[in-house]
């Protein structure tokens, strides 16, 4: 093997991976790895099948070890704690500052204080305008001591959503500490050359500020420090959307530059002393961008770059980002998780395997028809088609979009924002001898101060031209919001795109070893298909195929809604709402396209209520929706739902079924076709019995007590959606009894307003033996199989699973 760390960081990351979703005991893989090591032992000379071995129990030892991780504070979860630490890490948020505090002693209000030894996420509650540009950056490195509630961060709450816990395990974080700035106190800095760099930070930003538009300023900002956080919303959307989202990720395009000027600079220094100014310089660098993973991964091969030279080593992309990756997984093996660390190695590795070969087809075609031009032209195009080409799968799997303006924009956005990175660090060292103004004198202090707005001029016309070609960007056609590939494509895409630019590949077709290339094709292809069957991660053998559950009571917040799938059918019943935000575009968007739905073919609305009917207007402004159901004293209310993009609307009363194939159907139970005008807006929903093969879901909208009493007959059900999110007022023992559920669900928002679910109604619950799901607690709740004895339950994060007895109907 030419490449062995190669091996070795694939070795470790399945380690990982095995560990992680519990695949094999780690005594069981001691046994297994020792049995292969004296099997091997007798059979090679070579080391590397032996380092396999060891690497891959050294990703699941750590992983192992890290799982089992006990947080001292999270102990403490919702309780009001005091803590002291040094706070390590300055990000900007909108309403508050997230402040890593590395913790040392801390404690419940009124007890004694502990020694601990763990780092927190301080959100520290601040509104926009309430302090300087610069402050939060004075924070760095300084001594906090802070009072507040401390609580563990929840994990994945939709099928497919964002797993915010396993995130910030990535960090090395386990708990959330919410405090306000009334009980927040900065004290004396601890760490003398975290702060300083800190302030000279926001020094910069601050100047830069006051002297720049706030589009200019944004830009730079997020182009040269990764702050991404003075980008308007929009704006940051819209370099997505054309591509060129990756500029503000500090990663190899900032250090790989900032070593090449170094370089120059360094050229004919002794080799000690350039060596150490380009150390210093980078990690510096590295500590200004917060040491985020893609400026880790950059730094480390940057570093390994600089130690081949003295060492007369050849320095190899691969090799390097394999041994960079190595050392990081190792510190904390959540980082293979982490979408940053996955996109940021997949460009080195796209950058390493595949160019080159890219590049020798370029120099074959340019040499075939004599055209230099041709070659000229490769040299600009290949990599950012190479890294396109490559990258494009995992951001649509991650982010959902896909931009196929970026193969156009992105030659010229990298050359833009290659003047402008070292533009903006220029600005930076002139800021810095702009603090030195008493040493500099009046002629000193003049000049620098032209010479940063000079600086300052370029940068604003730079930063003008990017968001130019970033609005060219957003006029292509084809990009945009597109649902993420199943995880089964995903694999089996990069183990073709890595094994067709392999040298493995060619080395075989070349040796005329065809038969071996097939088998190394077939086995890797069986394991692409395996690998995520086996892990959970897809429900199916069939690559194509979605994990989405057969049924799901999404996590709205406070409202209701259920996603239902049977083959290509998605329905939807209600769709949740709320004041304070945009629920169809940052809940059931991204929900629905990461398990690939592009459509709602039958909606529901059970009644006019914002919190049912406000998810299904937003999302019908950004996702074809066919048709919708009201119940049909709406009929005389339209104007409730005038806003609803579809393309047909239907009133169903009691008594009105609607059969969707021989699985699926609906039974429409109330409300009546005509009703007083007294009756409330809560006791017009739509009561319906769900029949999905045979499994029987009663779905009660916001439907009060009095209402449940007039239903007709028993209604026995396998699944009760509790009404009107557990309120008192609804939920009698009468209909509990009539219903007999095994299962029941709750749909509320996380410490609510209105105090749901009511205490009596859970305790009817529980008094009468019925398993009980809450998605302010689990998060959303799925069913996810049918068997004919029972059915089984669970949440979106798979950690809770109930299995559940079906009704005998006979």
């Amino acid at each position: 093997m030419r490449r062995p760390l190669i091996g070795f960081f694939f070795a470790e990351a399945f380690g990982i991976l095995m560990a992680h979703y519990e695949l094999i005991r780690f005594q069981h893989l001691c046994m297994i790895c020792a049995g292969v090591f004296l099997l091997l032992r007798f059979k090679t000379k070579s080391l590397i099948p032996l380092m396999l071995i060891v690497f891959l129990s050294l990703g699941f030892f750590r992983m192992d070890c890290e799982g089992r991780t006990v947080s001292d504070l999270a102990a403490w979860d919702g309780q009001v704690v005091r803590l002291s630490g040094v706070i390590t890490k300055v990000e900007v948020k909108e309403y508050y500052l997230a402040l890593t505090l590395a913790v040392d002693q801390g404690g419940p209000i009124g007890e004694t204080s502990l020694n601990i030894r763990e780092k927190t996420l301080l959100q520290l509650e601040l509104q926009p305008g309430e302090y300087p540009v610069d402050y939060p950056y004075r924070l760095a490195g300084k001594r906090a001591e802070c009072s507040g509630r401390i609580s563990c961060p929840e994990g994945r709450r939709n099928p497919g959503g964002f797993d915010y816990r396993l995130y910030l395990q990535g960090k090395g974080i386990h708990t959330l500490f919410r405090a306000s700035r009334y009980r927040f106190d900065a004290l004396e800095t601890e760490k003398h050359l975290l702060h300083g760099l800190s302030i000279k930070k926001g020094e910069f930003l601050k100047l830069a500020g006051e002297r720049m538009s706030p589009e200019g300023f944004s830009l730079l900002a997020g182009l040269l420090f990764g702050e991404k956080n003075y980008i308007q919303e929009d704006v940051y959307e819209g370099f997505r959307q054309s591509g060129m989202g990756h500029i503000f990720a500090v990663s190899g395009l900032h250090v790989g530059l900032l070593y090449a000027v170094l370089l120059k600079i360094s050229r004919g220094w002794r080799r000690d002393v350039s060596l150490a100014v380009m150390l210093g310089t980078i990690i510096t660098y590295a500590a200004l961008a917060n040491f985020s993973t893609s400026v880790l991964r950059a730094t480390g091969m940057a570093i390994l770059a600089m130690l081949a030279r003295p060492l007369r080593g050849r320095y190899d992309l691969p090799t390097a980002a394999s041994a960079t990756a190595l050392i990081l997984m190792t510190v904390n093996p959540f980082h293979l998780f982490d979408s940053g660390f996955q996109l940021s190695f997949l460009a080195a590795y796209s950058i390493g395997v595949a160019l080159p070969v890219v590049d020798l087809k370029i120099k074959e075609l340019a040499d075939r028809h004599k055209k230099e031009w041709i070659t000229s032209a490769g040299n600009i195009l290949c990599p950012c088609a190479v890294v396109q080409v490559g990258m494009a799968p995992l951001i649509a799997y991650h982010f959902l979009l896909f931009a196929p303006a970026g193969f156009l924009v992105n030659p010229p956005a990298l050359l833009l924002a290659g003047l402008l990175l070292p533009i903006g660090l220029l600005m930076f060292l002139v800021s810095l001898t702009l603090g030195i103004s008493a040493w500099l004198g009046p002629a000193g202090t003049l000049a620098a101060d032209v010479l940063f707005s000079a600086l300052t001029g370029i940068a604003e016309g730079l930063a003008t031209l990017l968001l130019r070609l970033s609005a060219l960007g957003q006029a292509v056609p084809g990009g945009g919001m597109c649902p993420a590939p199943p995880i089964g494509l995903l694999v089996m895409f990069y183990m073709i795109f890595f094994l067709f630019f392999s040298e493995t590949r060619f080395i075989l077709l070349r040796r005329g070893k065809h038969v071996c290339f097939r088998l190394l094709s077939s086995a890797c292809l069986i394991a692409a298909v395996t690998f995520p069957f086996i892990c959970g991660v897809s429900g199916s053998l069939l690559p194509w195929r979605y994990h989405t559950p057969l049924v799901t009571f999404l996590d709205v917040g406070q409202g209701d809604c259920i996603h239902i799938q049977d083959g290509n059918i998605n329905i939807l019943v209600d769709g949740g709402g709320s004041f304070y935000k945009d629920v169809g575009k940052t809940i059931l968007e991204p929900y629905l396209l990461k398990n690939g739905i592009t459509r709602i073919d039958l909606a529901f609305i059970t009644h006019a209520d914002l919190d049912h009917r406000k998810g299904i207007q937003e999302l019908s402004q950004r996702m074809p929706v066919g048709k919708l159901v009201l119940s049909h004293p709406y009929i005389r209310k339209q104007d409730a739902f005038q806003d609803i993009r579809c393309e047909e609307v239907v009133y169903l009363s009691a008594g009105d079924s609607v059969d969707i194939g021989a699985n699926l159907s609906f039974r429409i139970l109330s409300p009546r076709k005509t009703v007083s005008n007294a009756v409330s807006e809560n006791d017009l929903s739509l009561v319906m019995m769900l029949d999905y093969k045979d499994v029987m879901l009663l779905l009660t909208g916001d439907l009060e007590r009095t209402a449940e009493s007039q239903l007709s007959g028993p209604l026995p059900c396998d699944v009760l959606k509790v009404a009107h999110h557990g309120s008192a007022g609804s939920t009698g023992p009468e209909f509990l009894a009539s219903t007999s559920p095994g299962f029941a669900v709750i749909s509320c928002g996380k410490n609510n307003v209105h105090g749901h679910p009511a205490p009596r109604v859970i305790e009817l619950l529980e008094k009468s033996g019925i398993i009980l799901g809450r998605t302010d607690q689990c998060g959303a709740l799925c069913l996810r199989s049918i068997s004919p004895d029972h059915f089984l339950m669970e949440n979106a994060a798979r950690d809770l699973f109930w299995t559940v007895d079906r009704k005998d109907r006979e």
